[in-house]
């Protein structure tokens, strides 16, 4: 039987980070225990000259950057009674080569102008499923921060804000990994995502100049929405159009990044034409085409395919207008939500100086 657990936290970034690792410790052990990508892949190359090399430099990258949110992944580690390295590292840069890239993403707009409806497969490794779960963190504000209060859904062991959620400030996001064929050490996408979650587009923007590897980031609001696709010393928006939804997966597709041709990037060619298919003008729309189960390489991902390596662990589709978050942990064509909340959504996104330089 399907279920989501769904986990409240507040207090500092070390804190929130302990009591997520805490409740969540059975998932996070099994998680951790069973993953090859970090088994056979990042734990020993991290222990080769040139791992423990990239790995310092990231560390020592973030802890000046982003001090609080590796108090966050050090706090995760301590709850969870696990070691600090396999936790950052679930966290961190995968060596070149080796990639995980899943997601998909539809936006509509309305034809009133009011907020469009968003919508975001999470697709993740085999290890994950049924291990996700809902987080609602609240930080309150201190000396050297703002405070953040904002609700993701969650991997076991990673820091919120990777998969997709909705902050206090009134916009929703979602994250697609992309693979572009420049990397370096730098900050890794699963920090970028943390800190939209925690301190919005602002804060993102202070770290762009400094990004390690590739990816993209949806955000919604009361009346507008965006696709930011991210490299390595570049990024690009693509604006929501009034009259056609936007779509992205796990390639670039309006920055000119060149970019790794493997079997993420064909499942994402497929998803996308697949995508421009059929209508897409409604919630019913957009739930029809999240659960196409259509080819090989399908939309909603599931593990009897053979082409494929990852799978649907969760559905998010946000209503921008209403306010309302639906979860699914089912195929959303054929199934009910298994978590529904709500939100206020405001315009925010205009504020933006990214959105601004775009529109200037």
């Amino acid at each position: 039987m399907a279920a989501l657990p769904v986990i409240y936290v507040k207090g500092t970034h070390y804190q929130v980070g302990y009591q997520i690792g805490s409740a969540m410790r059975h998932y996070i052990d099994e998680y951790v225990s069973t993953l090859p990508l970090l088994n056979d892949v990042l734990l020993p190359f991290s222990e080769t000259e040139k791992g423990m090399k990239a790995y310092k430099r990231s560390e020592n990258l973030l802890r000046q950057m982003v001090p609080q949110y590796v108090e966050e992944v050090e706090g995760l580690a301590a709850g969870a009674k696990l070691p600090f390295k396999s936790v950052f590292l679930l966290n961190m840069n995968c060596p070149k080569g080796v990639t995980e890239k899943g997601c998909s993403t539809i936006i509509i707009p309305r034809p009133d102008g009011k907020g469009p409806i968003f919508g975001h497969n999470e697709d993740g490794p085999p290890e994950s499923y049924g291990k996700i779960f809902m987080v609602h963190v609240k930080i309150p504000p201190s000396a050297d921060s703002e405070g953040e209060n904002f609700t993701a859904l969650c991997y076991p062991g990673s820091l919120p804000g990777r998969c997709f959620g909705f902050t206090s400030a009134g916009f929703a996001w979602s994250m697609n990994s992309t693979s572009p064929r420049m990397e370096r050490s730098g900050i890794p996408i699963q920090f970028l995502s943390r800190t939209l979650a925690g301190q919005g587009p602002s804060g993102l923007s202070k770290l762009l100049t400094t990004l390690g590897n590739g990816g993209s980031l949806n955000m919604a609001d009361a009346t507008t929405a965006l696709n930011l696709e991210v490299a390595p010393f570049r990024n690009g928006i693509e604006m929501m159009e009034k009259n056609k939804a936007l779509f992205h997966c796990n390639m670039y597709t309006h920055l000119a990044v060149k970019q790794k041709q493997d079997i993420h990037y064909e499942s994402s060619v497929a998803r996308l034409a697949r995508m421009a298919e059929g209508r897409m003008e409604t919630e019913e729309d957009m739930k029809r085409c999240l659960g196409d189960m259509q080819g090989d390489l399908p939309i909603y991902r599931t593990v009897d395919r053979q082409r494929d390596v990852l799978v649907t662990v969760a559905t998010g589709i946000f209503d921008m207008s209403e306010g309302r978050l639906d979860v699914y942990v089912s195929n959303p064509a054929t199934s009910d939500p298994i978590y529904s909340c709500s939100f206020k959504p405001k315009s925010v996104l205009q504020d933006w100086d990214l959105v601004k330089a775009e529109n200037s």
